[in-house]
């Protein structure tokens, strides 16, 4: 897993990923909106190592499928743990970057 930048959405998820497995606040918060970075500060403030934890302990992902919005929008199908039930990832541009909304 490495940094990939934010141009599209399979890039700021994998990017989000690196961030949180390496500890990189500066990117884990380049990577979601407003409202999930103040979601994700007010979880380092409560229990940082929980958080650091559990972050750390994705091995990875693979996208299973892609829905497109309208309104500058993609919906990722995801597996973190492969087999188990894909996850649904929302990630929205703005501006030139793309954004996970959680």
């Amino acid at each position: 897993m490495k940094f990939a930048g934010f141009a599209t959405a399979e890039a700021t998820l994998q990017s989000f990923v690196w961030a949180a497995r390496n500890r990189d606040t500066n990117v884990l918060f380049q990577a979601v909106n407003e409202k999930t970075a103040e979601q994700i500060r007010a979880e380092l403030e409560r229990k940082p190592e929980e958080f650091w934890q559990g972050a750390g302990k994705l091995p990875g992902f693979l996208i299973t499928g892609q829905t497109v919005g309208e309104d500058d929008t993609v919906e990722l199908s995801v597996e973190f743990v492969p087999g188990m039930e894909a996850q649904k990832i929302r990630l929205r541009r703005e501006g030139g970057a793309w954004k996970l909304e959680m």
